[in-house]
């Protein structure tokens, strides 16, 4: 597979006061701060890959998306 380095971003309003965490079976952004972003990198698999955002301080699931493999 391919390397992708992927940036994400939290933005500065109308966020949660922690930031944000991202994680999938290939990265995790850790604790992402306010108004911050964190890139990761990771070989994309021969499958879509399902990345997951919650709250960094209390765990809480937020939101699921997706990063789609096109041929």
């Amino acid at each position: 597979g391919e390397t992708v380095e992927l940036t994400i971003i939290c933005a500065e309003h109308n966020v949660y006061f922690a930031g944000a965490r991202v994680e999938s079976e290939f990265f995790n952004t850790g604790a992402i701060a306010v108004g911050a972003s964190k890139t990761v990198s990771f070989t994309m698999p021969d499958k879509d890959v399902k990345m997951t955002n919650y709250w960094p301080e209390t765990n809480v699931k937020k939101a699921d998306g997706w990063i789609r493999l096109e041929n």
